[in-house]
């Protein structure tokens, strides 16, 4: 397990068993004591808490969490508007985290990425590649100003399992293939995106906004903001493909482009149901 970075400030750590106590409460202000303390805490054998400080920290180099068990991973900020995580246009990924234990649950909360830059890959702001039966929760964290190559604020690829996404902000992300704001691949697990805004995101190719392609998983999109996001080719706001059930419900829509078809969204569904109900859409456009 490593969790590597060099930051201006000290941040404090605290890493634990959930309901069991704490394994070690760390405060570090370098490198080599920052992966002590995760070296000791992977020992012990437990799930795995961590609070990061309010502090705008320039990150130098990338973060990396590989959890081959089932140990669950909590990240936790202070809010997206007091803990910052900025790759200043020098990093290709903030954060990732892998790992094929089944069960090895991940939270990521309270944060901003912003500032990175990937041109090769997926994922230039949180890059989450986990395998089946585990849980992603994503909430309440602000990814902006990345740019790459594809799911450029957000990469999660699952087998199976929940992805879930609330109430956090997209904005300003491009990629020059598609998914500016963010991306889920998963074969059958079921993906929710609820309460978060999608703003001003761009993708080169499709899905300006949000892209989620499933095999046969269910997808719900609920209460969500998609404004202003565009795309060269279909999907401005965002582009969902499944074979199992797709619910898009109480959702605004409004100002997307796309130079193909769905200027606000598109759906491809081959067999699932498809119910789509109370949404709003406003000033969409198809070129």
């Amino acid at each position: 397990m490593r969790f590597l970075a060099i930051f201006a400030t000290t941040i404090l750590f605290t890493l634990g068993n959930v309901g069991l106590g704490f394994a070690g409460e760390y405060s570090v202000s370098n490198v080599t004591e920052r992966q002590q303390a995760l070296t000791e805490a992977e020992s012990k054998g437990e799930n795995d808490t961590i609070h990061i400080a309010s502090g705008h920290y320039m990150v130098t180099q990338g973060l990396h969490f590989s959890g081959e068990d089932k140990r669950a991973l909590t990240i936790q900020g202070e809010g997206a508007s007091n803990t910052v995580l900025d790759g200043d246009g020098k990093v290709s990924r903030i954060l990732s985290v892998g790992g094929v234990g089944t069960n090895a649950d991940v939270e990521i909360s309270g944060i901003t990425f912003e500032n990175a830059a990937n041109n090769g890959g997926y994922g230039a702001g949180l890059y989450i590649n986990k395998g089946g039966g585990c849980s992603v929760t994503i909430s309440d964290n602000t990814f902006a100003n990345n740019s790459g190559w594809s799911c450029t604020g957000v990469w999660a690829n699952i087998d199976s399992g929940t992805v879930r996404f609330y109430y956090n902000t997209f904005s300003d992300n491009t990629a020059t293939s598609s998914a500016g704001g963010a991306g889920v691949n998963t074969k059958t697990g079921s993906v929710e995106f609820i309460g978060n805004r999608f703003l001003h995101n761009n993708a080169d190719y499709g899905a300006g906004g949000l892209g989620v392609y499933s095999t046969s998983g269910s997808i719900v999109l609920s209460y969500n903001l998609f404004r202003s996001n565009s795309s060269s080719s279909f999907g401005g706001g965002a582009y969902l493909t499944s074979s199992g059930p797709i619910n898009v419900s109480d959702n605004i829509f409004m100002g997307n482009e796309a130079f193909g078809n769905g200027g606000g969204l598109k759906i491809s569904a081959s067999v699932g149901d498809v119910m789509i109900r109370g949404n709003i859409t406003l000033v969409q456009k198809r070129f």
